[in-house]
């Protein structure tokens, strides 16, 4: 049936994407510029498969050394556990370990009471069914699973089924304290080092955006692909930051620093492209007039501060940026008085309805002016923050 859907919706040209749609839609790139990319050491990826790469190695010799016959349980640990960053590596190993744990326990428990075949073999294999239903959900509940069934197995084709399942808690154990060692001194990737990156592009996202926003006040046009594309991107840019902040709240204590000035900066960052979202939506939905002086003037006082911001985090001058914003905001309030005193006399001459004129008038003016403070203010903030983090 939802074959047939497809192939009848495929058939009906009105239901067909338009082309200009496809630049939304992210496709997996499997040519040769990926593998470019990431030969490189500042790739995450490279420099995880080499840690993964000396992980298995290490693994391998401690497992020759210890018992040649469960040596792979210490490679298949570490590579189910071993990931590109600190948080997720040291999650991992907690449910693996906790998980192998509660299999040991349940394994032992059911083999002094029963000494019935039957029982093990049906036991491993509902065992491994709940495993694998969980993987993907609750690893540590697919660890126990997995490891209830692997040691019963051996049990069934093992005489001592005691020291298999104490070995299997010792090889787990060691390939967790294997990863870690790995995570945390084989060519480690702090995100510390990377999360004034992921500011920056955040910034220029935002700046990008704000611009593209401006010029649809400007114009008065529809939002255009180019339009959509730039929105795309900062909230790309933005979400990427957020992810990179998560993961730095994973990491050791010692490995990390300037969080409070960090969250501050992230903060500010999602405050600011929430309030070009709202003005955004605003100018879209609404009639406008033509742009002023001191909207201009205000505008251009943002758009200089996220510069500034952006030049402090590549390391280059600031540019001096004169607030007129004052004078500017004077000029806005006084037009804002004006269309109200004109409204107060209509009433007094018995206009007691207001036309849509002086309604679009009015609630733009109120609407643009409190976004032209909110977002001065964001912007001013944006750039201490980042004053102070650099």
């Amino acid at each position: 049936k939802l074959i047939d859907n497809i192939y009848n919706n495929l058939l009906q040209e009105s239901q067909l994407v338009p082309r200009r749609n496809s630049q939304f839609i992210t496709t997996q790139n499997y040519s040769w510029n990926t593998i470019k990319i990431n030969l490189n050491t500042e790739s995450v990826i490279f420099r995880h498969s080499i840690r993964l790469t000396t992980a298995f190695l290490l693994s391998f010799l401690i497992g020759q050394v210890l018992n040649p016959d469960y040596a792979n349980w210490i490679i298949v640990t570490t590579m189910v556990i071993l990931r590109p960053n600190y948080g997720l590596t040291k999650s991992r190993a907690k449910s693996r370990m906790a998980g192998t744990i509660l299999g040991m326990i349940f394994t032992l428990g059911l083999v002094y009471l029963f000494k019935n075949t039957i029982v093990y073999g049906t036991t491993a294999a509902l065992a491994l069914l709940i495993g694998f239903s969980f993987i993907n959900k609750n690893y540590k509940i697919a660890s126990a699973g997995i490891t209830i069934s692997i040691l019963l197995l051996y049990v069934l084709n093992e005489n001592d089924s005691i020291e298999i399942i104490l070995n299997r808690g010792l090889y787990t154990f060691i390939g967790v304290l294997i990863s870690l060692f790995a995570m945390y001194f084989i060519w480690p990737v702090w995100e510390k080092e990377n999360i004034k990156d992921a500011i920056k592009k955040a910034l220029i996202a935002n700046l990008n955006y704000l611009k593209a926003v401006n010029n649809l006040y400007r114009t008065k046009q529809e939002a255009e692909t180019a339009y959509r594309l730039i929105r795309k991107d900062a909230f790309i840019k933005n979400g990427n930051l957020n992810g990179a902040f998560q993961r730095l709240q994973e990491e050791p204590k010692s490995k990390k620093n300037q969080v409070s000035n960090i969250y501050a900066a992230v903060l500010l960052n999602h405050s600011f492209l929430s309030g070009i979202a709202a003005y955004s939506a605003y100018i879209q939905s609404h009639k406008t007039t033509n742009t002023s002086e001191s909207f201009e003037t205000i505008m251009d006082y943002i758009c200089v501060n996220l510069q500034n911001a952006i030049a402090i985090l590549k390391g280059k001058s600031v540019a001096k940026n004169p607030d007129n914003c004052f004078e500017a905001f004077e000029v806005l309030d006084k037009k804002y008085a004006e269309l109200n005193l004109k409204r107060n006399i209509e009433i007094e001459s018995g206009i007691l309805t207001m036309s849509t004129e002086m309604r679009s008038k009015l609630q733009e003016a109120k609407v643009i002016i409190e976004q032209l403070k909110w977002l001065k203010n964001l912007s001013e903030n944006v750039l201490g923050a980042v004053e102070v983090l650099a």
